[in-house]
């Protein structure tokens, strides 16, 4: 994860002109653009989703987009 990254979610940012999350993650040395977002936990989702649809391999043990979805403040 990069030092400036205040999502807390790897491939998670922030658009500042657009005010809207921006998922995006990199398989086989591309960078792919998985969407714009109004919440943090809907581009979270989608982080996680592709993730698992790559085959990323340890995505439920390490994967940050994984911990955040399954955080306490964010169940039931």
């Amino acid at each position: 994860m990069l030092k400036n990254n205040t999502s807390g979610i790897k491939g998670v940012r922030w658009h500042k002109t657009k005010e809207v999350w921006v998922a995006n993650i990199r398989a086989n040395n591309k960078q792919n653009h998985l969407g714009y977002y109004n919440t943090l936990i809907e581009a979270a989702c989608a982080r996680y989703a592709a993730e698992q649809c790559l085959g990323f391999p340890n995505c439920d043990a390490n994967s940050s987009s994984k911990q955040f979805i399954s955080s306490p403040g964010l169940s039931g």
